[in-house]
C-alpha cells in the first residue's frame, strides 16, 4: 500500500443535480462517503476540500480543508488543497464518482512517478477529477484561475500528463462502471443499477 495521499473535492455547485449530490444516497449512503472509503486505500491522510465542511459532520477520520476561492470548481479545490498542505502529490477523487475503481490507485501512483499528472483516458475521455497530480502543478493553475480559465483539461498542454487507459482500471472494473458521474439522478440511478 502507498502513502499517497488523498482528496475528495465536494465544493461543486450540484447545479444538474438540483440539490447537493454529495449527500445524495446509494444504497443508504451518502456519495461522499463512498469517496471517502474508496479513498482510505491510499494509506495516507484523507481531506474533504468543499465550501462548507460543516455538512459533513459525519464523516469521521479525515482532514477538512475549506475552500476559500468565490470561483466553484475542481480547479480551485486542487489549489485549495496544495496551499494548505505540503504534501508533494495527491490523488484527487470527485465526491460524484462513488464507484471508481479505488484498487487501481497503486497502479497509477507506480505509472504517475516522473510525470506531473496521471489521468485516466477511458475511451477518448480524460477524467480529470479521477487523478493524481504533482504539488508543481499548482502555479500552472493559480496562473489560470487568475487569467479566468476554470477548466483542468486546458492546463494539460502546459504539463507532463501520463494518460491512463482502460487496461490501468479492467482489473477492477472491467465494465468501467466507476467513471460514471452522479451529475444528474437519474445518473445515480443508472450507477445504483450497474453496481448490482
Amino acid at each position: 500500500m502507498n502513502k499517497l495521499s488523498a482528496a475528495v473535492i465536494a465544493g461543486g455547485m450540484s447545479k444538474r443535480y438540483g440539490s447537493d449530490k454529495t449527500l445524495a444516497l446509494l444504497e443508504g449512503k451518502p456519495l461522499i462517503s463512498w469517496a471517502v472509503d474508496g479513498a482510505r486505500i491510499c494509506g495516507a491522510r484523507i481531506f474533504v476540500v468543499s465550501k462548507d465542511s460543516g455538512k459533513f459532520s459525519f464523516v469521521k477520520d479525515v482532514e477538512f480543508v475549506e475552500d476559500k476561492y468565490d470561483i466553484q470548481c475542481p480547479m480551485v479545490g486542487i489549489v485549495t488543497l496544495f496551499n494548505h498542505t505540503t504534501d508533494d502529490a495527491f490523488f484527487i477523487i470527485s465526491a460524484d464518482m462513488p464507484l471508481f475503481p479505488f484498487a487501481s490507485v497503486n497502479t497509477m501512483y507506480e505509472a504517475f512517478k516522473g510525470f506531473d499528472a496521471a489521468v485516466p483516458d477511458i475511451g477518448g475521455r480524460m477524467y480529470p477529477c479521477a487523478a493524481i497530480y504533482h504539488r508543481r502543478t499548482a502555479a500552472i493553475f493559480e496562473k489560470m484561475l487568475k487569467e479566468g480559465d476554470y477548466k483542468l483539461m486546458n492546463a494539460f498542454d502546459k504539463l507532463n500528463v501520463i494518460k491512463l487507459g482502460e487496461d490501468f482500471f479492467t482489473p477492477h472494473d472491467k465494465n468501467m462502471t466507476g467513471f460514471i458521474n452522479a451529475n444528474t439522478p437519474s445518473d445515480l440511478e443508472m450507477i445504483a443499477k450497474r453496481k448490482i
